[in-house]
């Protein structure tokens, strides 16, 4: 039974993608962004994701959540429903990261695991499906994400593994930099 749901969750996961393609004058920017930090980042192992970036990520969640919002209100007013508290939830988590990006409140560490692009951009992309209503929220649906968020992070995972090359580049340059100012 729970197969058939998360198979159903796949299936309406895959059909709200090209129920309606103007989805993805919203989508295909959140990709980019989610797919080209996570290869920036597997490039350049030494680099972590800093306050700006994070104050960026937490800015660029707001919008989205606020303008799906907007949208999910715009169509039947404000009810208290899953959906909307999950699109509110969102929000507040994206004013945490603007806030704790922008006063320093927590650790390097603890803002880059809040404002990771992997769970930004999902949470983004969770938030237009639902913001939009192409999507509903039931237990096949929140597993089918939940499963593709893993797969996601794994190949995000297997693929900046791979990289690296540009960054150890840039970090010998820096020693040999270093040590030729050191001997002058």
């Amino acid at each position: 039974m729970i197969f058939n749901q998360l198979l159903l969750g796949f299936g309406e996961i895959g059909h709200a993608l090209v129920r309606d393609l103007s989805v993805w004058w919203v989508l295909t920017p959140i990709f980019l962004l989610w797919i080209s930090m996570e290869l920036y980042f597997g490039e350049y192992k030494q680099e972590q994701l800093g306050f700006s970036s994070a104050l960026a990520n937490g800015v660029s969640l707001a919008w989205v959540s606020v303008t799906s919002l907007r949208l999910f209100t715009f169509e039947e007013g404000l009810q208290l429903t899953l959906q909307f508290l999950i699109l509110l939830f969102f929000l507040l988590y994206s004013v945490i990261i603007i806030w704790a990006s922008f006063m320093h409140t927590f650790s390097p560490q603890g803002v880059s695991i809040l404002a990771s692009p992997s769970l930004i951009y999902f949470f983004s992309t969770l938030s237009v499906l639902w913001g939009q209503r192409l999507l509903t929220i039931n237990i096949g649906i929140v597993s089918a994400f939940i499963i593709l968020f893993l797969l996601i992070y794994l190949l995000l995972f297997v693929i900046k593994r791979q990289l690296g090359v540009l960054g150890e580049i840039e970090t010998v340059k820096y020693a040999g930099n270093q040590n030729k100012q050191q001997n002058q």
